[in-house]
């Protein structure tokens, strides 16, 4: 896991992506749930837009599942040094997963609609 910073920048609040992937993330209960395994980046709004977020397997990544999340539903807690994940853990169990291999081409695909779509209804 990267080594995260907790010096504040000249801009406040803006941190690289290397300091966020790798980062643990946790339920609201304070349990952790896995960690940010990448974000994606809207180029027309450039803005993130989700956080992939890994749990569940082995180690070697049989069977590890991953959750493209809004960007919107992580808070970041300092006293945990991770990110919280603003939904019950059955909302996350129900969520749609991807292949780590194919957020490469969300966005374009409608994938990033259809996942957004999940967490606001």
């Amino acid at each position: 896991m990267p080594e995260t910073s907790t010096a504040m920048s000249p801009m406040a609040g803006v941190i690289g992506a290397t300091s966020v992937i790798g980062t643990t993330a946790y339920d609201l209960e304070g349990d952790r749930l896995g960690e940010i395994r990448d974000v994606m980046l809207n180029e027309r709004s450039e803005k993130i837009e989700f956080a992939i977020l890994n749990f569940g397997g082995h180690f070697s990544g049989i069977n590890q599942r991953y959750y493209p999340l809004p960007w919107r539903l992580l808070s970041f807690d300092k006293a945990r040094g991770g990110y919280i994940v603003k939904l019950d853990r059955q909302k996350l169990d129900n969520a749609p997963t991807c292949e780590l291999s194919d957020t490469g081409v969300w966005l374009a695909d409608g994938s990033g609609q259809r996942v957004d779509g999940y967490y606001t209804t």
